[in-house]
């Protein structure tokens, strides 16, 4: 007769069995907060310019107006531009 130790023993579970799927997750996020720092870096030199072009020519809030406005834009095209490329 069997031990009942010996019944229920079934080939140990490959503990790296996951680890491909962890890895694409891992690597799509961080693609992703990758795209997310690009963009918010974008729009944020572009608020600088803004600021510096208001210190510079003495128009207060239509420098920093304008760094928002078209920071946003070209940030949205410069992260399509980037996920296009294919590397």
């Amino acid at each position: 007769m069997k031990d009942d130790s010996e019944k229920n023993v079934e080939n140990p579970k490959n503990p790296w069995e996951n680890y491909e799927e962890l890895r694409r997750v891992v690597w799509a996020a961080s693609i992703f907060f990758g795209l997310g720092i690009y963009l918010a870096t974008t729009v944020g030199v572009c608020i600088w310019l803004g600021m510096k072009f208001d210190e510079f020519f003495g128009t207060e809030p239509n420098g920093l107006l304008t760094g928002i406005v078209m920071g946003f834009p070209v940030a949205i095209y410069s992260v399509y531009k980037k996920m296009r490329r294919k590397e």
